[in-house]
């Protein structure tokens, strides 16, 4: 249970950002991120059934974050669709002049969504439907 967000991670960049200049990157990744997700993605790669509980946005991060899930046989169907929600995403600057380590990370929601016990408790007593698909094999550990 936990944040539920893409990253935005910008590799090469050729500076850091001044206010009215453009700062070009040599790779812009849009993926999976925060670590509640991240933690289950790579438990589903070890081959263990997963779930995950969160709020998410009805917007294209909210969509994108869902997609992803899925697409990792992460059972996201306790996951909430909240209209009112404004889910952020992490921006991660990697600046070509300092090692890998360097990180710059500004978040555009730094609030964690949790669902409400009653939504939670009502998601958990539903059939899971992933761990169905995994036993027939559609969802293989990558």
């Amino acid at each position: 249970m936990g944040e539920l967000n893409p990253d935005l991670i910008l590799d090469g960049v050729e500076g850091l950002p001044v206010l009215g200049r453009e700062v070009l990157a040599r790779r812009c990744t849009f993926t999976l991120g925060s670590s509640t997700a991240l933690c289950a993605a790579n438990l589903a790669a070890l081959g263990l059934r997963v779930g995950i509980v969160g709020k998410v946005g009805e917007d294209l991060f909210g969509e994108f974050v869902l997609r992803s899930l899925g697409d990792r046989c992460i059972d996201a169907s306790r996951v909430i669709r909240d209209s009112t929600l404004r889910r952020g995403v992490t921006v991660s600057l990697r600046p070509s002049f300092c090692n890998r380590g360097c990180c710059l990370a500004v978040r555009t929601d730094s609030r964690v969504a949790i669902a409400r016990v009653s939504q939670v408790g009502e998601r958990l007593r539903r059939v899971d439907s992933r761990a169905s698909r995994r036993q027939r094999g559609v969802c293989r550990p990558r």
